[in-house]
């Protein structure tokens, strides 16, 4: 993460524009804190970042959203059935058809 300008003078009554830029190599979830010190003044705040990158593509997501990779089953006798839900997620900026087949093997 980076922040520009990372130092300035303000003048009373002045406000200034901050530019923040995240860029990440892979998924997961990024959590830090920003420090806003006053210089001459015994005064800082902080405030917290977050952010949770994901890759743009289709993926299925559990109930506690994390990213579902396979689908077991385990074992299962002659009958029985059982369910896995899961949601089918589409997080890129543009419009995608789906298709979902069966496949044996």
């Amino acid at each position: 993460m980076t922040i520009s300008p990372s130092q300035f003078i303000l003048k009373p009554n002045q406000s200034e524009t901050v530019m923040l830029t995240f860029k990440s190599y892979e998924s997961g979830n990024f959590k830090s804190t920003i420090q806003v010190y006053v210089e001459n003044f015994i005064y800082h705040k902080n405030i917290l970042v977050n952010a949770i990158y994901l890759d743009y593509n289709r993926i299925l997501i559990d109930k506690s959203g994390g990213e579902v990779k396979q689908l077991d089953f385990g074992t299962m006798y002659y009958g029985e059935s059982k369910e896995i839900e899961t949601n089918l997620v589409n997080n890129s900026p543009d419009d995608l058809e789906f298709k979902i087949s069966f496949k044996n093997g």
